[in-house]
């Protein structure tokens, strides 16, 4: 997987990597439905019960298809994992009339990204009314033994993604071909999938949510020590910093600010793995707050250098 120089267009202010120039959506692509629009499909699958040793349960994902899918039957898509974010759904992201499909439609209509596959699943077990913190991180830690196993195989070998198969062979293979990315709690999803699932990702997109495999908020509460762990997890997996694109993006005003603020510059110290400017970039919104609202704009900034290298 080659390192992709294009976010230096929209990176350094500060230094290599750091950029406070955040793409904005134009006020036009919320304001009619584009001529190009992609469409949404129900994938369901079936997988062990979460907190229930020997029990199984069907859940399921939504899945953006851009609207070239249809028109191109011989072609194949990289595809995007999407995790939403405490107390969320798929419908986060994906739900009807939802902002985040006007912005891909657009930008995939526009040329400012290359039509790609979405698929947004759950962390949480079905019909569990806890939305806790406690909770919630419980089910993040858990959840990349769910996706690599029961998600990506459905999904993958249902549509016209580079694996094109459910075979876990396959599905390493294609790592370069897929992105992970999410929210808040979604973001802290992001950074497990960094730690224990690079053979199937190439591409991480943690949005205002620190790392938490030190225990809650540990990007500010144990910053050298989460910093330690992820760069080591990436030669601990086999990988190199030649193998992963990482852009961790959150807003000036966002409660997680801190958290992210503190874990990335511990990363620093790990020049070797974390190349800033390179492989790895920070974006800060100006104004930004923790709200869902930010995805749209945080994603449009990013995705639109995913798969380029």
């Amino acid at each position: 997987m080659a390192i992709y120089e294009g976010f230096h267009h929209i990176a350094p202010q500060d230094r290599p990597g750091f950029c406070r120039e955040i793409t904005q959506i134009p006020e036009g692509w919320l304001q009619q439905p584009c001529e190009k629009p992609g469409r949404v499909e129900r994938l369901e699958y079936r997988c062990p019960l979460f907190d229930h040793p020997g029990e199984t349960c069907v859940k399921y994902a939504l899945v953006y298809l851009p609207w070239e899918y249809d028109r191109q039957p011989d072609k194949h898509y990289n595809v995007m994992y999407m995790i939403h974010g405490g107390g969320g759904s798929p419908e986060e992201y994906l739900g009807n009339g939802c902002p985040f499909i006007s912005m891909l439609d657009y930008a995939m209509a526009g040329g400012e990204m290359e039509p790609f596959i979405v698929v947004s699943p759950t962390y949480y077990p079905p019909n569990d009314p806890d939305i806790s913190v406690d909770f919630s991180g419980r089910c993040t830690a858990v959840f990349m033994e769910e996706l690599t196993r029961y998600i990506l195989p459905a999904a993958e070998s249902l549509y016209r993604t580079h694996a094109g198969s459910a075979s876990d062979d396959v599905l390493r293979k294609s790592r370069a071909h897929r992105g992970i990315g999410g929210f808040s709690m979604g973001g802290v999803t992001t950074w497990y999938a960094f730690l224990d699932a690079m053979d199937y990702f190439g591409w991480f997109m943690p949005m205002s949510g620190d790392c938490w495999v030190m225990g809650r908020r540990g990007g500010i509460s144990f910053p050298e020590e989460t910093a330690a762990k992820l760069a080591a997890a990436v030669g601990g997996q086999g990988f190199t910093s030649e193998d992963f694109m990482l852009y961790f993006i959150t807003g000036s005003e966002d409660i997680a600010w801190d958290a992210c603020d503190a874990q990335v510059h511990a990363m620093e110290q790990h020049g070797d793995v974390f190349r800033f400017g390179k492989n790895t970039f920070y974006g800060l919104r100006e104004g930004g707050y923790h709200t869902v609202e930010q995805v749209r704009h945080y994603a449009l900034h990013v995705l639109r250098g995913f798969w380029k290298g």
